[in-house]
This record gives C-alpha cells, sequence and structure tokens, in this order.
C-alpha cells in the first residue's frame, strides 16, 4: 500500500514524496489510539481516520508543499519532503 502512494503520488506530481509513509503511519497510529481510548467502533474509527489524516495532508499541502511546488526546483522540493518524514 505504501509502495502505491509513492507511485500514485510520483505520476500526479512528478515529485518524489519522502514523506508518504510517515503520513500513513499516522493514520495507523491515529487508528490504534482511537480504538484503544474510546469505545468507538472499527468501522467509524476508520472513516475519522481518513477525516484526521486527509485533513493533516491539506493542511501541510497547504502550509508548506503548495509554496515549494511554483518555480523552485525540484531536488528543494524533495528535500522538504525528506524534512516533513
Amino acid at each position: 500500500m505504501i509502495a502505491l502512494g509513492f507511485v500514485l503520488i510520483y505520476k500526479a506530481t512528478r515529485i518524489i514524496n519522502f514523506a508518504t509513509s510517515e503520513f500513513m503511519m499516522i493514520g495507523a497510529y491515529l487508528c490504534y489510539t482511537f480504538l484503544m481510548l474510546s469505545d468507538i467502533p472499527v468501522i467509524p474509527t476508520f472513516i475519522l481516520v481518513m477525516l484526521c489524516a486527509a485533513a493533516l495532508g491539506f493542511l501541510v499541502e497547504l502550509a508548506i508543499l503548495c509554496h515549494m511546488l511554483l518555480g523552485q526546483l525540484i531536488i528543494s522540493v524533495i528535500m522538504v519532503t525528506i524534512g516533513l518524514s
């Protein structure tokens, strides 16, 4: 699944995003935390984790990556994704 995420992001943006696996790991930790600390069933927890992960990804894109994609060298963007990871 992580390799599929790498491929989808690379095909869509032509940039290697090294923070992909870390964002997936954050989603896994959120799922574990929601399941262990609350009495929410699995399916609503999964939906909640997807919403939280999407919000986090959107905020990172809006705050950091969209400014880097405009006129910057590709290596600069790759270094930012390494820093995010």
